[in-house]
């Protein structure tokens, strides 16, 4: 009861800090499931007949959307506010998820990850500064933190679904075009949250210098 009303973990908090976490689970699903996914397509179904691949190759197929990744980072220096920054990462995710699973030869496959990564570099900025933005000082710690346990949820859910495929036929196109739908609901959960205070604030401050 001694606890300010603003301090205090509310519904409003709750929903928004899960909602973004949604987009944590992302990321850390596609780290889970790149090993099973990998070893599906070179050894059940590959990609338009191909079966094997060279080391190096085998490292651009995992590593391309993880180096996409340091772009996305960057590219959130310039979003304006996080909300926008979800958004558009999570639009990403979907197109990229999407290319990857419906992909019929090596280049849409290597597009399709770039893109996801690109998405997924975004949400690595944005999640983090949302929940902080939105979360009181007194509860600011565990909001962030709940954000690193929905990554660890998501790549155990990826290596659970790795698992699942590895033997089936097109086993990796249901691995890594999956995503996809998380990345919708994500999409729609980021759309209904608010802007954060900070980016209202600044909104006003740039609205008022005109």
């Amino acid at each position: 009861d001694d606890i300010p009303e603003s301090q205090r973990i509310t519904f409003a908090l709750a929903r928004g800090v899960l909602l973004a976490g949604m987009s944590a689970a992302l990321q850390g699903y596609d780290h889970g499931a790149a090993a099973g996914a990998l070893f599906n397509l070179e050894h059940a179904q590959g990609l338009f007949g191909q079966k094997e691949f060279s080391p190096m190759m085998e490292g651009w197929i995992v590593g391309s959307a993880w180096a996409s990744q340091i772009v996305g980072n960057l590219a959130g220096i310039y979003v304006t506010s996080p909300r926008k920054a979800l958004i558009l990462a999570t639009t990403l995710e979907i197109l990229g998820s999407m290319l990857t699973g419906c992909s019929t030869t090596i280049s849409a496959f290597i597009c399709g990850r770039l893109l996801n990564g690109l998405g997924l570099g975004l949400t690595g900025v944005a999640v983090g500064q949302y929940t902080s933005e939105v979360a009181p000082p007194g509860v600011r710690g565990g909001a962030v933190a709940f954000q690193e346990t929905n990554f660890v949820v998501g790549a155990l859910l990826g290596v659970v679904a790795g698992k699942h495929w590895v033997s089936a036929d097109g086993g990796w196109r249901r691995v890594w075009g999956s995503p996809a739908l998380i990345a919708g609901l994500a999409l729609l959960a980021a759309a209904s949250t608010p802007e954060t205070p900070r980016s209202i604030f600044k909104h006003a401050i740039w609205e008022a210098s005109k």
